[in-house]
Protein backbone atom coordinates (compact mmCIF):
# COMPACT_ATOMS: atom_id res chain seq x y z
CA UNK A 1 0.00 0.00 0.00
CA UNK A 2 2.85 2.01 0.98
CA UNK A 3 4.87 1.19 -2.13
CA UNK A 4 2.08 2.20 -4.63
CA UNK A 5 1.14 5.38 -2.75
CA UNK A 6 4.65 6.44 -3.51
CA UNK A 7 4.60 5.55 -7.17
CA UNK A 8 1.22 8.07 -7.60
CA UNK A 9 3.55 10.55 -5.67
CA UNK A 10 6.27 9.88 -7.81
CA UNK A 11 4.25 10.24 -11.11
CA UNK A 12 2.58 13.02 -9.91
CA UNK A 13 5.64 14.98 -8.90
CA UNK A 14 6.55 17.00 -12.29
CA UNK A 15 10.30 19.11 -12.48
CA UNK A 16 10.74 21.60 -14.95
CA UNK A 17 14.08 23.29 -16.01
CA UNK A 18 14.86 24.42 -19.37
CA UNK A 19 16.28 21.90 -21.85
CA UNK A 20 18.37 24.07 -23.41
CA UNK A 21 20.62 24.75 -19.93
CA UNK A 22 21.32 21.34 -20.02
CA UNK A 23 22.69 20.90 -23.51
CA UNK A 24 24.95 23.86 -22.29
CA UNK A 25 26.29 22.30 -19.38
CA UNK A 26 26.78 18.91 -21.16
CA UNK A 27 28.92 20.95 -24.30
CA UNK A 28 30.84 22.65 -21.34
CA UNK A 29 31.66 19.47 -19.51
CA UNK A 30 32.70 17.69 -22.93
CA UNK A 31 34.93 20.42 -23.76
CA UNK A 32 36.40 20.45 -20.87
CA UNK A 33 37.14 16.47 -20.65
CA UNK A 34 38.39 17.31 -24.35
CA UNK A 35 41.02 19.75 -22.97
CA UNK A 36 41.78 17.33 -20.26
CA UNK A 37 42.13 14.25 -22.65
CA UNK A 38 44.67 15.91 -25.14
CA UNK A 39 46.86 18.07 -22.46
CA UNK A 40 47.22 13.87 -21.36
CA UNK A 41 47.94 12.43 -24.17
CA UNK A 42 50.63 15.04 -25.02
CA UNK A 43 51.77 13.89 -21.82
CA UNK A 44 51.73 17.39 -19.95
CA UNK A 45 50.67 16.06 -17.04
CA UNK A 46 51.23 19.66 -15.19
CA UNK A 47 49.04 21.66 -17.39
CA UNK A 48 45.94 19.13 -17.29
CA UNK A 49 46.46 19.01 -13.21
CA UNK A 50 46.77 22.89 -13.68
CA UNK A 51 43.38 23.09 -15.64
CA UNK A 52 41.49 20.81 -14.12
CA UNK A 53 40.25 22.81 -10.91
CA UNK A 54 39.48 25.52 -13.55
CA UNK A 55 37.42 23.07 -15.64
CA UNK A 56 35.69 22.02 -12.89
CA UNK A 57 34.79 25.63 -11.49
CA UNK A 58 33.25 26.73 -14.45
CA UNK A 59 31.09 23.34 -15.50
CA UNK A 60 30.47 23.66 -11.71
CA UNK A 61 29.00 27.48 -12.23
CA UNK A 62 27.13 26.38 -15.33
CA UNK A 63 25.30 23.54 -13.65
CA UNK A 64 24.61 25.92 -10.04
CA UNK A 65 23.28 28.54 -12.29
CA UNK A 66 21.71 26.94 -15.45
CA UNK A 67 20.27 23.11 -14.77
CA UNK A 68 19.85 23.72 -10.85
CA UNK A 69 17.49 26.40 -10.79
CA UNK A 70 13.45 24.81 -11.69
CA UNK A 71 10.08 24.38 -10.56
CA UNK A 72 8.60 21.20 -8.92
CA UNK A 73 4.98 20.62 -9.54
CA UNK A 74 3.45 18.29 -7.07
CA UNK A 75 -0.37 17.99 -5.77
CA UNK A 76 0.04 19.78 -2.22
CA UNK A 77 2.26 22.39 -3.07
CA UNK A 78 4.69 24.89 -5.86
CA UNK A 79 8.23 24.28 -5.30
CA UNK A 80 11.19 27.03 -6.61
CA UNK A 81 14.47 26.14 -6.63
CA UNK A 82 16.71 28.67 -7.33
CA UNK A 83 20.20 28.74 -6.94
CA UNK A 84 20.94 28.33 -3.55
CA UNK A 85 17.31 28.63 -1.85
CA UNK A 86 14.20 26.70 -2.42
CA UNK A 87 10.27 28.04 -1.61
CA UNK A 88 7.66 25.17 -0.71
CA UNK A 89 4.34 27.26 -1.56
CA UNK A 90 1.17 25.65 -1.40
CA UNK A 91 -1.09 25.83 -3.66
CA UNK A 92 -3.62 27.74 -1.16
CA UNK A 93 -0.93 30.37 -0.58
CA UNK A 94 -0.24 31.70 -3.97
CA UNK A 95 -2.59 34.09 -5.37
CA UNK A 96 -1.82 34.16 -9.40
CA UNK A 97 1.46 33.23 -11.16
CA UNK A 98 2.59 35.30 -13.90
CA UNK A 99 5.62 35.44 -16.47
CA UNK A 100 7.71 38.21 -17.46
CA UNK A 101 10.92 36.82 -18.64
CA UNK A 102 10.67 34.58 -15.36
CA UNK A 103 7.94 32.42 -13.26
CA UNK A 104 6.81 35.02 -10.66
CA UNK A 105 4.25 33.45 -8.01
CA UNK A 106 2.39 36.26 -6.23
CA UNK A 107 1.37 34.93 -2.62
CA UNK A 108 -1.74 36.08 -0.99
CA UNK A 109 0.00 37.77 1.80
CA UNK A 110 1.77 40.09 -1.04
CA UNK A 111 5.41 38.12 -1.18
CA UNK A 112 6.79 37.96 -5.10
CA UNK A 113 8.46 34.55 -5.31
CA UNK A 114 10.93 34.52 -8.79
CA UNK A 115 11.85 31.78 -10.20
CA UNK A 116 15.17 31.30 -11.95
CA UNK A 117 15.43 28.65 -14.27
CA UNK A 118 11.67 27.15 -15.62
CA UNK A 119 10.50 27.35 -19.05
CA UNK A 120 8.04 30.07 -17.69
CA UNK A 121 6.96 31.65 -21.40
CA UNK A 122 2.76 31.87 -21.42
CA UNK A 123 2.45 31.98 -17.69
CA UNK A 124 0.89 35.45 -17.77
CA UNK A 125 -2.80 33.45 -19.27
CA UNK A 126 -3.23 32.57 -16.06
CA UNK A 127 -5.45 33.41 -14.47
CA UNK A 128 -6.63 36.63 -16.51
CA UNK A 129 -6.98 33.79 -19.66
CA UNK A 130 -7.38 30.66 -17.77
CA UNK A 131 -10.62 29.80 -20.20
CA UNK A 132 -8.50 30.08 -23.54
CA UNK A 133 -6.01 27.35 -22.34
CA UNK A 134 -8.95 25.20 -20.91
CA UNK A 135 -9.96 25.42 -24.59
CA UNK A 136 -6.81 24.65 -25.98
CA UNK A 137 -6.27 21.25 -24.05
CA UNK A 138 -10.07 20.34 -24.55
CA UNK A 139 -9.63 20.83 -27.73
CA UNK A 140 -6.98 17.97 -27.94
CA UNK A 141 -5.76 18.61 -31.10
CA UNK A 142 -1.94 18.76 -31.97
CA UNK A 143 -2.28 22.57 -32.55
CA UNK A 144 -3.95 23.45 -29.61
CA UNK A 145 -1.47 20.95 -27.75
CA UNK A 146 1.78 22.80 -29.50
CA UNK A 147 0.44 26.29 -28.84
CA UNK A 148 0.58 25.37 -25.05
CA UNK A 149 3.74 26.25 -23.55
CA UNK A 150 5.49 22.66 -21.02
CA UNK A 151 4.24 24.87 -17.84
CA UNK A 152 0.39 24.99 -18.53
CA UNK A 153 0.61 22.37 -15.75
CA UNK A 154 1.50 24.35 -13.07
CA UNK A 155 -1.71 26.23 -14.06
CA UNK A 156 -3.63 23.26 -14.15
CA UNK A 157 -2.20 21.77 -10.81
CA UNK A 158 -3.02 25.46 -9.19
CA UNK A 159 -6.53 25.63 -10.88
CA UNK A 160 -7.40 22.19 -9.58
CA UNK A 161 -6.09 22.66 -6.23
CA UNK A 162 -8.38 26.37 -6.22
CA UNK A 163 -11.02 24.07 -7.34
CA UNK A 164 -10.96 21.42 -4.44
CA UNK A 165 -10.71 24.20 -1.73
CA UNK A 166 -13.42 26.05 -3.46
CA UNK A 167 -16.10 22.50 -3.22
CA UNK A 168 -15.09 21.65 -0.03
CA UNK A 169 -16.00 25.33 1.25
CA UNK A 170 -19.34 25.10 -1.10
CA UNK A 171 -18.35 27.88 -3.30
CA UNK A 172 -20.81 28.48 -6.14
CA UNK A 173 -19.57 27.59 -9.22
CA UNK A 174 -18.86 29.21 -12.03
CA UNK A 175 -16.92 31.61 -9.36
CA UNK A 176 -13.48 33.03 -10.57
CA UNK A 177 -10.73 30.65 -9.37
CA UNK A 178 -8.23 31.35 -6.62
CA UNK A 179 -7.14 30.50 -3.47
CA UNK A 180 -10.43 32.40 -2.10
CA UNK A 181 -11.15 29.88 0.22
CA UNK A 182 -7.37 29.90 1.42
CA UNK A 183 -6.99 33.46 2.82
CA UNK A 184 -3.98 35.28 4.46
CA UNK A 185 -3.73 31.89 7.51
CA UNK A 186 -2.83 30.12 3.80
CA UNK A 187 0.88 31.26 4.07
CA UNK A 188 1.58 29.34 7.18
CA UNK A 189 2.89 26.18 4.76
CA UNK A 190 5.41 28.63 3.27
CA UNK A 191 8.74 27.07 3.51
CA UNK A 192 12.26 28.89 2.22
CA UNK A 193 15.39 26.65 2.66
CA UNK A 194 18.79 27.65 2.03
CA UNK A 195 20.72 25.15 0.30
CA UNK A 196 24.64 25.50 2.32
CA UNK A 197 26.29 23.16 0.24
CA UNK A 198 25.92 25.09 -2.78
CA UNK A 199 28.02 27.94 -1.77
CA UNK A 200 30.45 25.73 0.40
CA UNK A 201 31.01 23.64 -3.05
CA UNK A 202 31.84 27.06 -4.87
CA UNK A 203 34.34 27.92 -2.18
CA UNK A 204 35.94 24.27 -2.15
CA UNK A 205 36.52 24.70 -5.86
CA UNK A 206 38.17 28.16 -5.73
CA UNK A 207 40.00 27.36 -2.87
CA UNK A 208 41.58 24.31 -5.02
CA UNK A 209 42.65 26.85 -7.16
CA UNK A 210 45.32 28.58 -5.07
CA UNK A 211 47.80 25.76 -5.54
CA UNK A 212 46.80 25.87 -9.43
CA UNK A 213 47.80 29.57 -9.73
CA UNK A 214 50.70 29.02 -7.00
CA UNK A 215 52.27 25.95 -9.05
Amino acid sequence: MTDSAAVRRSRERLVLRSPSSIWLVAVVVAVGIFLLGDAIVRGQWIVALRALPWIALVAWLFFAVLVRPSVVVTRERLEIVNVWRRFELPWAAIDHLESRYQLRAHLVDGRLVRSWGAPAAGLDRAPRAVADDQRLRASGSRAGRAALPPTHLVIDRWLAAAAERDERAGVVAGAPPGPSAGGAGAVEGVIVRIDWWVPAVTAALLLSLIPATLA
